[in-house]
Order: structure tokens, then C-alpha cells, then sequence
């Protein structure tokens, strides 16, 4: 167990504790959720774990169903396909944090991100630049984690600039423009 008493937002948190972690794999997963037990197994039972890959759940139970994605690879050309048509916007796992990572390349693409690693759609932005990078996510066929933080709480205190963050994400990966540098858009 750690506690920082300094507030450095959700990301730089994450990043800290993955930090301090001592495995090869990490499950990340926020405070408001739970891993039930078939996910767990689900995560243990990966054979030869790609250190590219961040292998997601295919629900954050009851209120977001990844489904649509269950068994599916997701890198940078499958992103901009999905954006493109839609199904990436309609299907919310590009939100989501909650995933097991090798540490050592989590810390490494996390930890390159600078100033931009506190952005308040901080989740979409780690997952843009870890596909722009040449990474992958990963949806497990079957896995589920609960998820207690009901939708209707999306962007609560920082709406109108989550939106807009969300917004540029999308356009990037609709034109095919991956992440450089820490930046959007090309160098």
C-alpha cells in the first residue's frame, strides 16, 4: 500500500505505483473497480504475454460493455478504422485505463509523455500515444471487471475540456495521425 499526500492526478499516480511495483505484469485498475475472480484467471491464463500488448476486459460491468471488440487486436490502422466508422466512439474502451501491462514498457511510454501525462482525458491520451508507438490493445474474450462508478458521472468537473480533448483524440485518429513527441498532429 502507498499514499502520496500530494495530488498529481490519476495518471502520474498509476504511473508511480507501476513504478514501485516489483512483477514483470501489472494489472492496473482504478479505485472504483474490482477484478472479479474469472477476469484474474482470465489474465493469468495468457500464454507467451506480448510486452506490446495491453490486454483489456471486454466489460467494465454493468455500465460498459466492450463487447463489440471482445477477441479483437487494436493497433494504430485498426483504431483509425474503428474511429472512422464509428465504433470507437460508440463503444467507450478507448476510455478505459484498467488493463494488465508489462511494467517496464507501461513505464517507459507513460513515463515519456511529460507535461501532457496530467490532460484530463488522460486514459484516451496514454491509449493514443500507446498506439501511435507501434502498441496494441488487446480485448479478452470473457473478462469483466466491476465498474462502480455509474456512466452518468462521465466528465463531471471538467466537461466542456474533457469533450474537447476527446475531440482532438478522435480527429487525430480519423486523419491517421499518430502521436509525436508527446504532441498531437505531426512534428
Amino acid at each position: 500500500m502507498f499514499r502520496r499526500e500530494e495530488n498529481r492526478g490519476a495518471l502520474l499516480t498509476k504511473l508511480e505505483c507501476v513504478e514501485r511495483c516489483s512483477t514483470e505484469w501489472v494489472l492496473v485498475l482504478d479505485s472504483d473497480n474490482t477484478a472479479f475472480r474469472r477476469y484474474l484467471d482470465i489474465l493469468g491464463g495468457i500464454a507467451n504475454p506480448d510486452s506490446q500488448a495491453f490486454y483489456c476486459a471486454s466489460w467494465a460491468w454493468p455500465w460498459f460493455s466492450f463487447h463489440e471488440f471482445e477477441g479483437c487486436r487494436m493497433d494504430f490502422d485498426t483504431a483509425c478504422k474503428w474511429t472512422q466508422s464509428g465504433a470507437l466512439k460508440r463503444v467507450y474502451i478507448f476510455n478505459d485505463g484498467n488493463y494488465l501491462v508489462n511494467r517496464q514498457t507501461y513505464i517507459e511510454a507513460v513515463g515519456s509523455m511529460g507535461r501532457i501525462a496530467s490532460d484530463v482525458a488522460d486514459v484516451m491520451v496514454v491509449n493514443y500515444q500507446w498506439l501511435s508507438r507501434g502498441g496494441y490493445l488487446e480485448v479478452l474474450p470473457e473478462g469483466s471487471y466491476f465498474h462502480r462508478v455509474d456512466a452518468s458521472s462521465f466528465w463531471n468537473r471538467t466537461a466542456d475540456e474533457s469533450k474537447r480533448r476527446v475531440m482532438e483524440v478522435y480527429s487525430e485518429l480519423e486523419t491517421g495521425q499518430r502521436m509525436v513527441s508527446g504532441m498531437f498532429g505531426k512534428a
